[in-house]
């Protein structure tokens, strides 16, 4: 049996239009987010996702069990022979995925014959190609070696780790076969605050785009949507971050986010943003408010 796990419902949409042979597994999962703690897949697994997505994303427990862990739980039926093509992009959302599946494979004691990526280009989604293109992405596929799995295992590993040290040399040595990993993971980093700011990356152009002009909701994702680069994030990532600056540094007024009188002094460097309020905060296995990370120099800061 050939299993092709996809990264979405777009992809997943083209896919079974193309007849191939094979069953399907739609990875709805959003792992870059939150915890991922303990043994992936399994009951204590889907109850602390359960948990999170419902108290963060308003996703309830019977949402996630319909639309999230009915199919996720197809990769425990998984056999030996099996062939396991993986359908995912360059961009962290769908790395950190991809690197969860794959760490699951090496996990489970079982030995598979025929794992292979799909490689996209660099700045197209799955869901951006043509249904005729997609048998040619087939057909082009990336066999993934065994020292490939063991560095997915051990990426994993760190990933779900809440120590960052050496986080940043291990994704230098990445194998070929995942050509960006370095620079989602770069991305991954950037998600902690900015030693001088107190911002990571995404707030800080959140405020820069309200401090040009007020924004809509509509308006404001769109703009951010528009400028990521390896982020691969959507609207409920944005509208999370969004929720959270709401506490002090922007405000909506008449339908408009607008900077507030804080939020303008953090973006022009005058008052640092205290994130201590936002211990709860899991960037991986690590928690937001632990770390700082520095751009400029590219390094891990552990806060005293």
């Amino acid at each position: 049996m050939i299993y092709h796990i996809l990264n979405g419902d777009s992809s997943f949409e083209i896919w079974k239009k193309n007849n191939f042979e094979g069953s399907s597994i739609v990875f709805r999962e959003m792992l870059v987010e939150g915890n991922c703690f303990g043994p992936l897949f399994t009951p204590s697994f889907f109850e602390s996702r359960t948990n999170f997505l419902n108290s963060n994303f308003n996703i309830s427990s019977n949402e996630y069990a319909a639309i999230l862990q009915a199919e996720l739980q197809q990769l425990n039926h998984l056999k030996p022979e099996d062939e396991i093509v993986l359908w995912f992009e360059h961009d962290l959302f769908c790395q950190v995925n991809l690197m969860a599946i794959l760490s699951f494979i090496t996990q489970n004691d079982v030995v598979y014959n025929k794992i292979s990526i799909i490689n996209t280009e660099r700045n197209k989604g799955l869901g951006e190609y043509k249904v005729h293109d997609y048998p040619r992405l087939f057909n082009e596929r990336l066999p993934l070696s065994e020292n490939d799995l063991e560095y997915a295992s051990e990426f994993w590993a760190r990933y779900t780790s809440d120590d960052l040290k050496d986080f940043l040399l291990l994704i230098h040595k990445h194998p070929v076969s995942f050509a960006y990993l370095k620079e989602t993971m770069i991305a991954h980093l950037e998600r902690f605050p900015n030693p001088k700011t107190g911002l990571n990356k995404l707030e800080r152009r959140i405020l820069k785009f309200l401090n040009d002009e007020p924004l809509t909701l509509f308006k404001l994702i769109g703009k951010l949507l528009r400028r990521q680069t390896w982020e691969g994030f959507g609207d409920l990532q944005y509208e999370n971050i969004i929720k959270r600056l709401s506490l002090d540094l922007i405000e909506q007024r008449d339908d408009k986010y607008h900077l507030t009188l804080k939020g303008g002094q953090v973006l022009r460097g005058t008052h640092k943003y205290d994130d201590s309020t936002l211990s709860y905060l899991f960037l991986g296995g690590a928690v937001r408010t632990d770390y700082y990370f520095d751009g400029v120099n590219n390094l891990v800061i552990e806060r005293k």
